[in-house]
């Protein structure tokens, strides 16, 4: 008695197989995949334009508040124009941060019990105190600027206080906190159960971090585009100001024998 072989399904091609080719199959029918009752594969994601929102804004707020905090750190910006910039721009970009993820949430009122744990494997958790951390530099290093320029000076008890803080600790815990807060969100995405995401678990959040960087001093470089050149270092503006120019409009140091000695004194204050 001739033994029957059952037709199969491939599932990779979503191709009906039956006997009777060369190799045993043929080809019987090739289309679109589908499953039972028309149920998706994969289900859909259940967040929104604000958790969308939110990818960009803790992006910009830790990539910016990078740059600052090295602008700062190294010496890199002797104007303070980039270092104000940042210390702004993060701390603005921060404070939307946490209302669009309470806005997500299925029931808002209630976005404070996840304070209440905190667990090393859960990623959700970490993302909830590193937020809460970097948001407390993020505030401090804001509020220190606004007293550097003026803007407490309705509170002068406010205005000492807050620049006796230590600035570069806060700033470089900050930095820390800034790039969690840059990338974790490309490790969350890669928890899920999506193939594609789960596949570049080990790419996705350096490719956050790389992004939100990138966004960050595109963001600075926009906002430092807007500013007038009254902003640079003053003491450069006093120097080059009372120096001699060539033809090109250099400034010429060399062109008086007591030009030199009065521009370094210029320069240092």
């Amino acid at each position: 008695m001739k033994k029957t072989v059952p037709a199969t399904r491939d599932t990779r091609t979503a191709t009906t197989l039956l006997p009777g080719s060369a190799n045993g199959y043929k080809n019987y029918w090739s289309g679109k995949p589908g499953t039972y009752y028309d149920v998706p594969l994969i289900k859909k994601a259940h967040w929104g334009w604000q958790i969308v929102l939110y990818f960009f804004f803790g992006g910009i707020a830790g990539g910016s508040y990078l740059v600052a905090t090295l602008a700062h750190l190294f010496g890199l910006d002797r104007s303070n124009t980039i270092t104000r910039a940042g210390r702004y721009l993060s701390f603005v970009c921060l404070l939307a941060s946490p209302v669009l993820l309470i806005l997500d949430l299925g029931r808002p009122a209630r976005f404070h019990h996840m304070l209440r744990v905190f667990k090393l494997r859960s990623v959700m958790s970490l993302a909830t105190w590193g937020l809460n951390s970097f948001g407390l530099c993020c505030g401090f290093t804001a509020a220190f600027q606004m007293a550097k320029d003026g803007l407490l000076n309705w509170f002068p008890l406010m205005a000492r206080l807050v620049k006796a803080l230590p600035i570069k600790v806060i700033e470089s815990l900050g930095a820390f906190f800034g790039l969690f807060v840059a990338s974790y969100t490309g490790v969350l995405l890669s928890s899920t159960g999506v193939p594609v995401w789960a596949r570049a678990r080990r790419i996705l959040g350096p490719l956050f971090l790389t992004s939100g960087l990138s966004t960050s001093l595109s963001s600075l470089s926009l906002i430092l585009s807007f500013l007038p050149r009254s902003q640079e270092n003053p003491r450069e503006a006093r120097a080059c100001r009372d120096c001699r120019h060539d033809d090109r409009g250099w400034p010429d140091f060399g062109s008086s024998a007591h030009a030199w000695p009065a521009q370094q004194a210029a320069l240092q204050g």
